[in-house]
């Protein structure tokens, strides 16, 4: 028997169909329609007071490991050969973005050339065709003669197409027009040579065209992929969510709208991130319901959940951590299937739910008027600011679902975490200062940690 199977009622267990089953998130909609009815405790309500007029305690040094049982403990952050990477500035970029990736791209780059070079001859010589009838005296090349110029042009290797990032990175960081073109003089040392950027612009591909969805990044998505999780020993607690690479250009195929980010219009990834230092352990390309190549993971019924267990497979295996990690969610993921599913998997979870996910205790959950409509989620005056209501999962007494009343009703499911009360720091939306609220520990643990994805959305406003 293990850890997690003292977790779960042995009913339970046995209703689904075992353990492994649970790990699938094969949950049975008949079974979480049970739950939501009669599978939680009877709410109990907690208010702010007089808890808000004693004084505070802090929590001790080991408050992590009480609250959540067999959390890991052992090293975490940036690995040692990383740190020795890291020592200088084109350590850090080859560490992560290696010669074997820059030396596959050129090569790609060379055999785009090769295969577009007719189309390109006879661009070129319609062209001059134009020019000609424009200007009688312009002598135009015939199609051999274009086709021998460009052959000679010189194929692009691994150490120019590093330089080439690199001027791009330095251009960006300090946009000095004025002296832009410098850098392609021939006379320096190390140089590239001029005229060679728009030659590259041209040219810069991944892999063949035919190979995959997101086919000019792919080969760097999967280096990428490898890189980061080998240089990182994932802590005891990340945060989970997706993000997005600003992009507006008509030939991206994977661009998507996400109305909540700051670049709305982009490429959406799913990203695994360290909550203490906002390190990205791990991501993955969104490519759409419709595009999958050979050997992807397939439409799953469970949609953004399933990207939840799938990037956690991928980094600690299929069988999950030997030691437990907590991982905090937004409520796009959250759900009582992702709970169990990431418990059987020796996970904990905190996250903010929406109100129809199956299996959420029916009597915490707004009510329905007599026009079918919900009753409003914002906070009755008569309710001080800080009042929540908990009910524990009868089955799964881990399991949590509490809704706090901040300035509207925030609805928090959590696996593990402890029930006492805190106290947390928010914004009056009226004259914007901070004020002290109660909240339950759990949702004090999700605001503390959430926020390790939402940093490189500010990182991408600062360009």
């Amino acid at each position: 028997m293990t850890p997690t199977d003292l977790i779960f009622d042995p009913a339970l267990i046995d209703g689904v169909g075992g353990r492994d089953v649970v790990a699938r998130g094969a949950g049975q909609a008949s079974l979480l329609d049970d739950i939501r009815l009669n599978g939680w405790t009877v709410p109990q309500v907690k208010a702010p007071f007089p808890y808000m007029d004693e004084p505070y305690e802090t929590r001790p040094d080991e408050w992590i490991r009480d609250d959540y049982p067999g959390i890991y403990g052992g090293d975490h952050g940036p690995t040692a050969g990383a740190l020795n990477a890291t020592s200088t500035a084109l350590g850090a970029f080859l560490r992560f973005v290696t010669p074997q990736l820059l030396e596959k791209i050129a090569g790609e780059c060379n055999d785009y050339f090769e295969e577009n070079l007719d189309t390109r001859v006879e661009a070129e010589h319609t062209k001059q065709q134009a020019r000609k009838q424009k200007r009688p005296d312009f002598q135009p090349q015939t199609p051999q003669q274009i086709k021998t110029n460009l052959q000679k042009t010189p194929e692009i290797s691994g150490r120019d197409l590093c330089i080439f990032i690199g001027l791009l990175i330095a251009r960006t960081i300090a946009p000095n027009k004025g002296k832009f073109a410098h850098h392609w003089k021939t006379s320096d040392e190390g140089a590239i040579p001029r005229g060679c950027f728009g030659n590259f612009m041209k040219r810069k591909h991944g892999c063949s065209r035919y190979y995959r969805p997101g086919w000019k990044l792919r080969p760097v998505i999967d280096a990428l992929e490898v890189t980061f999780q080998r240089n990182f020993i994932p802590p005891p607690v990340m945060a989970f969510d997706d993000a997005v690479l600003p992009s507006t250009s008509p030939f991206n195929r994977m661009q998507t709208f996400m109305k909540d980010k700051p670049h709305r219009w982009g490429t959406k990834l799913f990203m695994l991130c360290c909550s203490e230092f906002a390190y990205c352990i791990r991501f993955e390309v969104y490519c759409g319901k419709h595009q999958n190549h050979e050997g992807s993971t397939p439409p799953d019924t469970k949609s953004v959940p399933a990207a939840v267990v799938r990037n956690l497979r991928q980094v600690f295996g299929p069988t999950g951590p030997s030691d437990f990690r907590l991982i905090v969610t937004d409520r796009f993921y959250t759900s009582v299937v992702l709970s169990m599913q990431l418990l059987a998997l020796n996970f904990y979870s905190v996250g903010t739910a929406m109100t129809n996910k199956k299996g959420l205790c029916s009597a915490i959950l707004p009510k329905k008027n007599k026009n079918v409509r919900k009753e409003s989620n914002k906070r009755p005056a008569w309710v001080p600011r800080g009042t929540f209501h908990i009910a524990e999962m009868l089955q799964v007494p881990r399991i949590k679902f509490a809704r706090w009343w901040d300035y509207q009703g925030v609805f928090v499911l959590a696996t593990g975490g402890s029930t006492a009360l805190d106290r947390t720091v928010r914004r009056d939306p009226t004259t914007g200062e901070q004020v002290v609220v109660m909240c339950p520990r759990f949702v004090k643990d999700y605001q503390t940690f959430m926020g390790g994805v939402d940093v490189h959305d500010q990182l991408r406003l600062q360009r």
